[in-house]
């Protein structure tokens, strides 16, 4: 007599075998994800240096990108707590229309693009920290032809 599906035993052997093989594949896409979250912090971060370079080429003025814990106004070295040049608390691209200050959003400047801190993107054992070669690297400030101008204090990124 023939019996169709399958014994005990055969379930249990191939639900063994599942086991084995998802605690093996778990840590490394737990490392694909924690890669995938640093490429994101790069891109974005590339993407909108890029975009405050275009941003003050087709205004006429000087675009600046600084970093911002609050998201309101450019974070210091002083006022950015233990690790001064820590880029993933978030960033402001803001253009200035008075001012002599390029690394500071002052009165009558417009913020173009607001970006949140990047913990919103990690998961529990990944923290993305981007970081500038240089102590106390708070902005780029880009001028009315799009070209480099004052670099604060930063010459490279590291992600």
């Amino acid at each position: 007599m023939h019996s169709r599906g399958f014994t005990l035993v055969e379930l249990l052997v191939v639900m063994t075998i599942s086991a084995i093989l998802v605690a093996v594949a778990v840590p490394s896409f737990q490392w694909t994800i924690a890669r995938n979250r640093v490429s994101d912090a790069t891109n974005q971060l590339l993407a909108h240096l890029e975009y405050a370079r275009m941003e003050s080429s087709r205004r006429g003025n000087t675009v600046s990108i600084c970093r911002s814990a609050d998201q309101v106004a450019c974070s210091s070295a002083a006022t950015a707590g233990a690790d001064g040049n820590d880029w993933a608390v978030g960033w402001l691209v803001f253009e200035k229309s008075g001012g002599v200050d390029e690394s500071n959003v002052e009165v009558g400047d417009q913020v173009i693009f607001v970006q949140q801190a990047m913990g919103a993107m990690t998961i529990p054992t990944v923290r993305v920290m981007i970081h500038s070669s240089s102590p106390g690297a708070e902005f780029f400030a880009y001028r009315p032809r799009g070209t480099g101008g004052t670099v604060g204090g930063a010459q490279t990124f590291a992600i």
